[in-house]
């Protein structure tokens, strides 16, 4: 299917664009570079603020795959990973010994802990300059 013509945006606007496309992958990379000098990927880091912020306190694996958008089989393999670097936790759920349940080790909390400050102060910036 083919898209509707559109008329072309304005040089400004499209430097605009650019610009903000610069923007957000500086602060992508920031992030990614904080994350690494702990010893995280950038997809860990992901995934603890996932379950970190999860409005279930301790979400499962489907849980948090939803909310990383990700496949249930690659959410998966993506804990067990962040379990054997030691940042998460397995539990049996609660209620149900069927579903499982995520928490955070000490490590994590203490790592987040550290990344969060500097990349708060980090979107600030990128609030301004995407404003401008």
């Amino acid at each position: 299917m083919l898209e509707p013509a559109y008329p072309p945006p304005p040089a400004q606007d499209r430097q605009r664009l650019a610009n903000a496309r610069t923007e957000l992958a500086q602060f992508q990379r920031k992030g990614e570079e904080r994350a690494r000098q702990l010893g995280l990927t950038h997809v860990q880091h992901h995934l603890l603020l996932a379950v970190h912020t999860h409005p279930q306190d301790h979400p499962g694996v489907a849980m948090v795959a939803d909310q990383l958008a990700l496949r249930r089989n690659s959410a998966a393999e993506l804990v067990n990973r962040t379990v054997v670097a030691g940042y998460l936790r397995r539990a049996p759920h609660d209620q149900d010994r069927r579903r499982g349940q995520l928490h955070l080790t000490r490590q994590a909390e203490q790592d987040l802990n550290a990344l969060c400050q500097p990349q708060l102060t980090d979107l600030a910036d990128l609030i301004q300059a995407l404003a401008r």
